[in-house]
């Protein structure tokens, strides 16, 4: 007759059960944090401020002379009617520089010439008389590329004594030049008339190229005068 367990025995082995299904269990993992709205304003970026324009240029056309800040600006804007004192005042303050000044008395065309010179900018005036157009008190001429400070003189497609003659051509295709072997007539900033107008009507500012570059610029003048 077969055997049955005592009562306290199944119990023990029902304990022991429950307690090894209860350790298999694994535990709930816990709920992740719900995020909490900041109410803190994210700041403004800081503006930002455009920066001080810059003496850029001197620009020679063939109007007036122009000192020019770097956003196209001009500090000042002479005409070439402007009396000449008053003219060398205004371009030696707009640049910040002091003229050097020449008596030319060898000049073919003109008995006694004052010269007053920011580097390689030059404002020619005389009390003997002048034939400019525009009743001009005075006229400019450049012969190198910067004034004394370091300023770009330039013509109106933004070249300057020394650029090469591809770019100063390249860059006034359209305006009238005139080839004569040795050099080239750039007539970069015509004021007044053609090529086939009469000679007092044909006035602007002029270039000469040479020796494969930007040799001299000078205004105002009257294209086909010798002085």
């Amino acid at each position: 007759m077969p055997r049955r367990p005592h009562a306290g025995a199944a119990s023990a082995l029902l304990a022991i059960a429950l307690l090894g299904v209860t350790g298999c269990a694994p535990e709930a993992a816990a709920p992740a944090p719900t995020p909490v709205a900041s109410n803190t304003p994210s700041a403004a970026p800081a503006p930002t401020e455009d920066p001080e324009p810059t003496l850029a240029d001197v620009l020679i056309d063939g109007d007036s002379i122009s000192v020019r800040l770097s956003d196209g600006s001009p500090i000042v804007d002479v005409p070439y009617a402007t009396a000449a004192t008053e003219a060398i005042q205004s371009i030696g303050t707009a640049l910040g520089e002091t003229a050097e000044d020449t008596v030319v008395t060898d000049d073919p065309c003109t008995p006694i010439l004052d010269q007053a010179s920011f580097g390689g900018l030059h404002i020619w005036s005389s009390t003997e008389m002048i034939r400019k157009p525009q009743e001009a008190q005075f006229y400019v001429t450049a012969d190198a590329a910067t004034t004394a400070a370091g300023i770009p003189i330039v013509i109106t497609t933004g070249q300057s004594v020394g650029d090469s003659a591809r770019d100063v051509m390249g860059a006034n295709s359209g305006v009238p030049s005139f080839d004569n072997g040795s050099w080239i007539d750039l007539h970069y900033d015509v004021i007044s008339g053609s090529a086939a107008s009469e000679p007092g009507e044909y006035f602007g500012a002029y270039a000469q190229v040479r020796d494969g570059e930007l040799g001299s610029i000078s205004a105002p003048t009257f294209y086909f005068f010798e002085c």
